[in-house]
């Protein structure tokens, strides 16, 4: 009877995945947790950061292999693998870095988009590549082990700029002796 309704569930999914091939049954949804924000780092290029929110759909573990992030005419920007993706890709609530996504959970996969300044494009694509265990019941029900999206867009707007807090010696306030302008502490007096 469970191999009856697996293959049932197969030819459903197969079918409608044949309708509109860029709708191909897979193990994972993603999508953006937010948009994605330019930041001028010190090294005199521009990030472009963002997370993506990695969902498994299945009743069993799947690892991403790879995040590429396209440009809008599909041309390769960066392409995220191996150790730099476990690190990149933590479990919601532990804070795990990992590529696994355990079954029926979801993770978060930090981006960071390094370009030259000022060539960043309005929006960008993904290819996620995941794979299945090896002896996966549920293989017979992927269409595919490559997921071509979300889309993000990239936020035009100037970061904001966080600035320690000015120090005037208010009641309850009082700079410390040897402050510094780059101090980032706030001193309270009792």
């Amino acid at each position: 009877m469970r191999v009856c309704l697996m293959l049932a569930v197969v030819l459903a999914l197969g079918s409608a995945a044949s309708a509109v091939e860029r709708d191909r049954s897979t193990a994972i949804l993603v999508s953006p947790i937010h948009e994605a924000q330019i930041v001028r780092a010190d090294d005199g290029k521009d990030h472009v950061e963002y997370e993506l929110l990695v969902l498994n759909v299945f009743s069993e573990p799947v690892t991403l292999a790879s995040v590429t992030v396209l440009d809008p005419a599909g041309r390769e920007l960066v392409r995220i693998e191996g150790g730099t993706l476990a690190a990149a890709t933590q479990t919601l609530f532990a804070k795990t870095a990992t590529p696994v996504v355990p079954a029926s959970a979801a993770v978060s996969v930090d981006v960071d988009l390094i370009l030259p300044p000022d060539t960043a494009p309005e929006r960008v694509t993904h290819r996620i590549a995941y794979t299945l265990k090896a002896d996966s019941e549920l293989a017979l029900m992927v269409g595919s082990l490559e997921v071509d999206a979300p889309e993000v867009t990239i936020n035009r707007q100037p970061a904001m700029v966080i600035r320690p807090p000015v120090l005037r010696g208010r009641a309850g306030l009082r700079p410390p002796l040897a402050a510094s302008p780059t101090s980032t502490e706030t001193f309270v007096s009792r």
